[in-house]
Formats: C-alpha cells, sequence, structure tokens
C-alpha cells in the first residue's frame, strides 16, 4: 500500500533545495536540486534559481543528498511486538487499524513511502489506506481550542513558581491549555502564522496571563482559533474543547468525548462511535475547576510508552519534535501579545523576550 495520502493532509505548496539529489532514473548526482511539492506530491524537479510560487513555503537543506522515497517489501504495520502469541485475540480488528495508523507514520517518517504489508488477517491495512485518503472532512475550513478554565488566587499563591516565567514557563496557555493546543495541531496541522492578545486579568501576583486568545493561519490554508484561560468561573467547570470544520464534515470534542460528530458522507459505524465516546449529560469539565480532579492516567500512558520506547529500541508515540510545536505556536502567541497583536510567523527565528503582562486598564 502506498503511503502517500499522509503527505496531501495538509495540502501547500513547498520548496525544497539540497546540496545534491539521487536520479534513480539516470544514475546520476544532481547538484544544487530545486524540487516544488504541491499538494503533497512533487510537481517540478529543477535547479536552484529557477523561479518559485510566490506564496510557496521553503525549506533549505544545506548538506544534504535528497533521496527517492524509500520501500519496505516486508512490514508488518498492523501488529505490535507487545502483544504476541495468543494475546492478539484480546483485540478486535478495529484496534490493530488504529496500531496500524501509528506504524505508518513513523515508517513515512522514516523515509519509506510505499511499503507491502504482510500477515494482516482482518484487512485492516485496507481499512486503515481507506481511512488515510476518505479526506471525510474535506478541505479543513476551520480548526480552534478553548480551555476556559478557573483557577483561584489561592491556587497561585499555594507554590512561588506558579504564575511565574522562570518556572511556569507561562500562564493559561503554557499551563493549563498546551495539552489540548497538542492536540489541535495533531489534528489540524503546522501553523504558519499567529496574531494574539493577552493579558492578566483577575489574578494577583503574577507575571503571566490568565487570558489569551490568538487567531491561527494553518499552513493547509485553514484558519483557527486559540482560547486560554484560568478566569472563567463555573462551579462545575467548562470543558477543555477542540472543534475542527471542513468542507464535508465536522467533529467537536469536549475533554475526552464528542459533542458533534457530523459528517457529509454518514457511515454506519459513525452511530458505534458516538455511542461509545459521545458527550454524555451533565459531564462536567475535567479539571476546568478543581486542578486535583485531573486524572493521572495520560501521564501514565506518557510513562508506559517511553519505557516501551526504551525497551524496544524504537520511537516513542509522541516525539520531542512534536512536544516542541506546541511550545512554539504559544511562544509565537506571546511574543504576539506582548508586541500589541502583530502578526506573528513561524517558526521562530528565536525565543521572544517575555516580560509580565499588563492587567486592563494599566500599561507599562
Amino acid at each position: 500500500i502506498t503511503l502517500a495520502p499522509w503527505l496531501a493532509v495538509h495540502a501547500d505548496t513547498v520548496v525544497v533545495s539540497a546540496a545534491r539529489m539521487i536520479d534513480v532514473s539516470t544514475g546520476q548526482m544532481i547538484e544544487k536540486p530545486q524540487l516544488t511539492i504541491t499538494d503533497g506530491r512533487i510537481s517540478a524537479v529543477g535547479k536552484q534559481g529557477d523561479a518559485i510560487a510566490k506564496d510557496a513555503r521553503r525549506i533549505d537543506l544545506p548538506g544534504i543528498t535528497l533521496l527517492p522515497g524509500l520501500i519496505d517489501m516486508h512490514v508488518h504495520l498492523t501488529s505490535d511486538p507487545r502483544y504476541g502469541g495468543y494475546r492478539w485475540l484480546e483485540f478486535t480488528d478495529n484496534f490493530w487499524t488504529i496500531v496500524g495508523v501509528a506504524n505508518a507514520k513513523k515508517t513515512l517518517d522514516a523515509g519509506f513511502t510505499t511499503v507491502r504489508n504482510v500477515g494482516s488477517g482482518g484487512y485492516d491495512d485496507v481499512a486503515l489506506k481507506q481511512a488515510i485518503e476518505a479526506g471525510r472532512f474535506g478541505r479543513i475550513t476551520l480548526a480552534d481550542a478553548y480551555v476556559k478554565w478557573f483557577r483561584t488566587q489561592q491556587y497561585y499563591d499555594q507554590g512561588a513558581w506558579r504564575g511565574t516565567w522562570k518556572l511556569d514557563g507561562g500562564g493559561a496557555l503554557m499551563n493549563q491549555s498546551i495539552h489540548t493546543i497538542d492536540q489541535l495541531l495533531y489534528l489540524a496541522g503546522d501553523v504558519a502564522s499567529v496574531c494574539a492578545f493577552a493579558q492578566n486579568a483577575a489574578h494577583e501576583r503574577i507575571e503571566v496571563e490568565d487570558v489569551a486568545t490568538a487567531v491561527l493561519r494553518f499552513r493547509n490554508g485553514a484558519l483557527g482559533v486559540i482560547e486560554g484561560s484560568t478566569a472563567c468561573y463555573a462551579k462545575l467547570g467548562h470543558g477543555a474543547e477542540v472543534q475542527v470544520c471542513g468542507t464535508e464534515g465536522s467533529v467537536f470534542m469536549r475533554d475526552e468525548s464528542f459533542t458533534t460528530w457530523d459528517f457529509k458522507q454518514e457511515r454506519p459505524e459513525d452511530a458505534a462511535i458516538l455511542a461509545q465516546f459521545g458527550a454524555k449529560p451533565g459531564a462536567v469539565g475535567v479539571g476546568a475547576a478543581d486542578p486535583k480532579a485531573i486524572t493521572t492516567l495520560a501521564h501514565q500512558r506518557v510513562f508506559e510508552d517511553m519505557a516501551r520506547a526504551i525497551a524496544t529500541g524504537s520511537a516513542p508515540t509522541v516525539t520531542g519534535a512534536d512536544a516542541r510545536k506546541s511550545v512554539e505556536v504559544i511562544l509565537a502567541i506571546y511574543q504576539s501579545a506582548l508586541a500589541g497583536g502583530a502578526p506573528v510567523s513561524l517558526p521562530l527565528a528565536r525565543t521572544p523576550e517575555l516580560r509580565a503582562f499588563d492587567q486592563p486598564g494599566f500599561s507599562r
């Protein structure tokens, strides 16, 4: 099965230049090549200095040799060495399809764009290919994250590190909202630029923001919003939300359940997904009003995954590079907000200089 559709999920025009490239059709080494990639596929191969599209994103790889996508003729995408022997009987075919999604991404990241998957008993590799190519959202148009939580003044006063740049790293975005921003970027892709405002609206003796809002432009052309706060009172708390909308579908997720799962082209499994993962009436925001209510299960899974990666010599499910993206987006939001809402492009050239946020009605 080909994994090329992964490359087209976040479509834009990218121009890649490098020191050299191997041309497998002629067996020659090409010096100073320039590749244009449109919608995830190579649309032109030329030499550095050739004309490029005005809005193209550039990736320069000095000293690097470009290779064609590799082919692995014997892989087991839909299996996991942790579940050998008869343990595979504990899991459904749908479980192995999800495993295949993660393994397919790792394989692509390693440079293999085509594989021959063997040993798939339930045709879940076929389901994987169909899911990758389905594009159920159509073109992503909006992708948003909302974390409207509440923290008391006592919460900040209990620890001298809280609310400081040096030890907390930031406020409502960097501390309370970062995992929701993780989810947003995982679903919607890389951010091209941000424009933001932030302030300390409701707390004393802190340097960081307790309210922030940002408008995002994603590299795939979608727009989005991030709102994060620890100054939004609610008795039970507002759940953290991620909302993704496209020309053919919308999904809204609150904490760990779906409030909306709506696609133009409905499928039989949609009802089952909502039945299992749909939001229940009266659900409270997890940790939104009480930080002690945040479950440790997600942290446990991260530790277990890291232990597995060390034991097997493989990459963790979420790499350091993945985690860095969320931190960089938040730093870009801070840079924009401290500059009065000025647009900031990513990637950042350097870590921005951070200073205390103003309270409403005051300026420094």
